[in-house]
């Protein structure tokens, strides 16, 4: 309901900016063209493009979330794909329109002065004295309360899987008697989060130059991330490449070269990033290197596992038997 009702305020401001652009011409609007869409006509060149795409990266973070809550949903082995995959689109439409109605409507330099928070300062330019820029302001609310949300619950479930797996305490596992969630994991994830945000607010000086830093070492860490996540599922599936065209295409190819894409991101982007920036995201990653040792001496016997493929009788993804959680 809430996501339903963020939509319809978001596509509805949008919608109305269009409008009054074509109607009424404001001082400072743009009418829409289509090279703004051509990725090679960017304004700033290459630079500017990359760091776009790594705020892009950072945006689209979130819409695996249905992949993580797989044991928690109904026809697990298709409708948590599924829905990957329609939200991939739906937000690809919902971002591109929003995105134009704002360049269109809005002079560079209020886009530029306003840039915590567009929606709302579109909204009230375009309601005046109605009160209906409020909707903006309840939608962008819900919607920060969604995205923490959305970055709770896949940590919380990554960590349980490790946790039954036992490369991490066992706690992390611990199952709540009537909700049946990771319950454990969710807390402390929370308040791992709650704790970054705080220190880095403070050490930006800032709320906004906290929002800015963390879309560009966030999405550092997503690119890596996703980019492993693509090579890794085409090697997975490697058996299986050439029974399809369709295999092939959307089993090796596209995988792949996501994954390949996600890294060169990750590495023209991070030669333009701050030096505060960068670290904050390659530091991230390193830390995993000292944890990824003492797991590996808490439980070497997970890391001594013959690795596991997709073989030509299966359909997809096999995975072992689920050890029992506390």
């Amino acid at each position: 309901f809430l996501l339903a009702a963020e939509y319809f305020v978001v596509m509805g401001f949008a919608i109305w900016a269009i409008v009054e652009v074509y109607a009424h011409h404001p001082a400072g609007s743009h009418v829409f063209s289509w090279s703004w869409l051509v990725p090679w006509q960017t304004p700033g060149g290459g630079p500017a493009l990359l760091a776009a795409m790594l705020a892009a990266v950072f945006l689209y973070w979130g819409w695996d979330s249905a992949g993580n809550v797989n044991e928690e949903t109904e026809d697990a082995s298709t409708v948590p794909g599924l829905a990957m995959v329609y939200s991939t689109f739906v937000l690809l439409i919902i971002y591109v329109f929003a995105t134009t109605a704002v360049v269109m409507y809005m002079p560079n330099g209020a886009m530029q002065a306003n840039s915590s928070d567009v929606l709302t300062f579109m909204a009230k330019s375009l309601a005046g004295n109605n009160k209906l820029w409020y909707l903006m302001v309840i939608a962008v609310v819900s919607s920060a309360a969604s995205s923490t949300q959305t970055t709770i619950l896949p940590t919380s479930r990554v960590t349980f899987s490790m946790a039954r797996d036992r490369i991490i305490p066992k706690v992390f596992a611990k199952v709540h008697p009537t909700y049946l969630t990771p319950w454990v994991s969710t807390l402390v994830m929370g308040l791992v989060s709650i704790i970054v945000y705080v220190v880095s607010v403070y050490a930006s000086g800032g709320l906004g130059s906290a929002i800015q830093n963390a879309i560009l070492a966030i999405g550092l860490l997503i690119a890596f991330q996703y980019g492993l996540t693509g090579i890794a599922a085409a090697w997975y599936y490697r058996h299986l490449l050439f029974q399809s065209w369709s295999n092939f295409v959307f089993a090796g190819i596209f995988p792949l070269a996501g994954g390949l894409g996600f890294f060169y991101i990750f590495y023209q982007a991070a030669k333009g990033l701050t030096v505060a920036q960068f670290w904050t995201g390659v530091g991230a990653i390193l830390i995993g290197v000292p944890l990824l040792i003492l797991s590996w001496i808490h439980n070497p016997g997970f890391y001594r596992q013959p690795t596991e493929s997709a073989g030509p009788e299966d359909r997809g993804p096999t995975r072992p038997a689920a050890m029992p959680a506390e």
